[in-house]
């Protein structure tokens, strides 16, 4: 992955983002970035979505980590030519009638 943007930059995502956690990981690794599970002092960014867990944010500040929202990953995207396109489901199952 050498040569990519977000090459040696470390990340770990706390909270509900708009799209699937896992879409925004691998994209953010086809970046070239590397996903932690939890927040060291080796973090670089500490991506917070909605309902974030305490215990990461009290882990960036005792670390110094940077804290972005999820705008920083749409503006990251939008940057590179990589889609953020919010999906949500048009009906659930259950709201069929026949």
């Amino acid at each position: 992955t050498t040569g990519m943007p977000l090459d040696g930059m470390t990340f770990c995502i706390t909270g509900d983002l708009a799209q699937p956690r896992e879409m925004v990981e691998k994209k953010l690794e086809s970046l070239g970035a590397t996903k932690k599970s939890g927040v060291s002092k080796k973090t670089n960014v500490l991506i917070i979505g909605n309902a974030p867990g305490a215990n990461k944010q009290k882990d960036a500040v005792k670390h110094g980590v940077r804290t972005v929202g999820e705008d920083w990953v749409r503006a990251t995207f939008l940057k590179h030519n990589i889609s953020y396109e919010a999906t949500t489901p048009v009906f659930e199952v259950e709201d069929v009638v026949d």
